[in-house]
């Protein structure tokens, strides 16, 4: 079995772009929605291999680990709501996508805790980013700790549909936390974002 190894110092930890990488010898828009586009390219690589790739560009998106001190420890607001994908009430940090055009991503961010939860933030860092499904999607998620988290006075926004149902739950974060290595708790962004926000809320005590 032939094994690759990278070594540290010739090649840079980091992901970084490669749009020529490989030859596109044909691509096929097959589908069209307001969030995602879906397309089959044929491609051939360096070596020669020849491939079909099927995958969807997609709107990013932020997500939020809104925190609050409670005692010697935090809580974080989670909220529950149904996915029709997976056919799941799931918990999840607060969401959404950047679809507003020329929106700064924390200023979404600070949106869409509003809209979701009824909640703003005075204090905002950037965590984690990551791509959802590197394999089907360039969707990039960006996670941002808010603390000083009070209840906001000027929401704006009718929810509709899922967003409908969405409620809003305080749950202390080492009952989370172990949610999450039972496997009870999937949300990619509740799993990274909390998990982050452990570490950078320990570091400060």
């Amino acid at each position: 079995m032939k094994t690759y190894q990278t070594v540290l110092g010739e090649t840079e930890l980091k992901d970084v772009s490669v749009s020529g990488h490989v030859k596109v010898v044909s691509s096929s828009h097959k589908f069209h929605s307001p969030i995602f586009d879906i397309y089959d390219d044929e491609i051939t690589f360096a070596a020669g291999d020849s491939a079909r790739r099927q995958y969807m560009t997609h709107d990013d998106a932020v997500a939020i680990v809104a925190v609050r001190p409670k005692e010697a420890t935090w809580e974080v607001l989670l909220i529950h709501q149904y996915r029709h994908a997976s056919r799941l009430m799931m918990w999840e940090v607060p969401a959404g996508l950047c679809d507003v055009a020329g929106e700064n991503v924390q200023f979404a961010a600070a949106r869409e805790l509003a809209e979701e939860t009824g909640y703003s933030a005075a204090q905002w860092q950037q965590l984690v980013r990551f791509h959802a499904s590197a394999g089907v999607s360039d969707e990039v998620v960006t996670i941002f700790l808010a603390q000083d988290v009070t209840v906001a006075s000027d929401v704006d926004f009718d929810r509709v549909e899922e967003e409908r149902e969405i409620t809003a739950h305080w749950v202390e974060i080492d009952e989370v936390i172990a949610a999450i290595y039972r496997g009870h708790l999937t949300s990619p962004a509740l799993v990274t974002g909390v998990l982050a926000a452990k570490d950078i809320l320990l570091s400060r005590q």
